[in-house]
């Protein structure tokens, strides 16, 4: 009995965990792209949002490009005409379907998300059972975390609109990191 409770210690001082990177689509402070008031004097969140996905994706031409020739408000419409005009092939949802977002964030792209009752665009860039954690370009110096069931409610009161780009490759996940 003595050597089975040895060996037992043994094999528990043995276990590890991975611990998986969060978030998912972990963006570098120097891929984010601030919000910029264009010449409309409108904010630009939804292009900053996408600037900062399409970098994400390593399509910096383009995000590039988006950065100098877009700018103001845009729903929806708008950047289905932007993205379809430089020939950006993504995916949006318009009806609040929380698996467009978990699809995003398991593929590692992120997503943007319509939130504030539908008055500011920022980058969904993880989701789990209980988070959902944002990247808000009006801050992009840290992500913010949010109950999941909250998120949700505010995402979808806000029309429940979101895209991603598939058209990239994410960055390869940080190599995995293991404790005791």
């Amino acid at each position: 009995m003595r050597y089975l409770l040895v060996l037992l210690l043994a094999f528990v001082g043995c276990t590890r965990v991975i611990e998986v990177e969060r978030p998912t689509a972990n963006l570098p402070v120097s891929l984010r792209q601030e919000n910029w008031i264009g010449s409309a004097g409108q904010g630009s969140c939804v292009f900053a949002t996408c600037v900062s996905l399409l970098r994400w994706e390593g399509q910096y031409d383009l995000a590039d490009k988006i950065r100098n020739e877009c700018g103001n408000g845009a729903g929806p419409d708008t950047l289905d005409n932007v993205l379809d005009q430089y020939g950006i092939q993504y995916a949006e949802e318009l009806q609040g379907d929380v698996r467009f977002l978990e699809w995003t964030v398991a593929t590692r792209r992120g997503a943007g998300v319509i939130v504030d009752g539908g008055k500011h665009c920022v980058a969904l860039v993880y989701l789990d059972a209980e988070w959902a954690v944002i990247l808000d370009n009006n801050q992009t110096d840290s992500y913010i975390w949010v109950a999941r069931d909250k998120f949700l409610k505010e995402w979808r009161e806000a029309g429940g609109w979101a895209f991603a780009f598939i058209q990239g490759s994410p960055a390869a996940p940080l190599p995995q990191r293991t404790s005791k």
